[in-house]
């Protein structure tokens, strides 16, 4: 998959991470994986691009997958909006809620060296 410009970055942005949820939660590790190789090819094309402050227009998408998956994402640099964004979905059920608060406890930890490195 090519990445042509930021507004295709961000739908594919959208479209995989809404795809991941789905396949994590049907058990379809697959498909799982493949959309979740797309987010981070997405994330990669906006760091570059120097447009990763795209994704704050996710945190309040309708989609809870997408919204948690942008705030991963944006604790490096958002880390007020993003932990806000998680710990709404964390209030929730379900493994978005799940993700969501295993996110903020391994980053309060500081855990998440993986996504600190996407901005080094």
């Amino acid at each position: 998959m090519k990445i042509k410009n930021v507004n295709n970055a961000l739908e594919c942005f959208r479209e995989s991470a809404v795809i991941h949820c789905e396949a994590t939660e049907s058990g379809n590790y697959k498909l799982g994986n493949k959309n979740y190789d797309i987010v981070v090819k997405a994330i990669d094309y906006l760091i570059k691009d120097k447009a990763i402050d795209q994704l704050l227009q996710f945190l309040n998408d309708p989609n809870m997958s997408v919204r948690g998956c942008a705030a991963t994402y944006l604790l490096p640099i958002y880390e007020k909006e993003a932990l806000s964004t998680l710990n709404y979905i964390a209030q929730s059920k379900g493994i978005i809620a799940g993700n969501a608060r295993t996110t903020i406890q391994e980053w309060e930890k500081g855990n998440l060296k993986n996504i600190r490195a996407l901005y080094a």
